[in-house]
């Protein structure tokens, strides 16, 4: 049988590990698009376009901090869910990063 103490320091356990997870996850999106920031600005961008980078970063981070929210307050979402938002947040963000991309190349090639 289990005990209520096993019960209580496995749940700790979990909520240490999910807490680790997205704080890597969050600090990953922050590098990636602090990166991706310094690259365009170093080819002397429109202010457009590093206003668009700064937004794709937010829209990026956005739902990273709403899963934390949601981990720190109930522990309802699974690790299923968590991967699939991650999942369709990592397609859209490289979506967005695509994009930008192209119009940099526009940009230096004057197409």
């Amino acid at each position: 049988m289990i005990s209520r103490g096993s019960l209580i320091s496995s749940s700790f356990l979990i909520n240490t590990l999910r807490r680790r997870i997205l704080a890597l996850l969050l600090n990953f999106w922050d590098l990636k698009s602090h990166l991706l920031l310094m690259v365009t600005t170093s080819l002397r961008p429109s202010m457009f376009m590093i206003f668009s980078l700064m937004l794709v970063s937010l829209i990026a981070r956005l739902p990273l901090l709403l899963l934390s929210l949601i981990f720190n307050s109930s522990g309802l979402l699974t690790v299923h869910h968590f991967v699939m938002l991650f999942f369709i947040v990592s397609l859209l963000a490289a979506l967005f990063i695509l994009l930008s991309l192209v119009q940099i190349s526009l940009m230096l090639f004057k197409w």
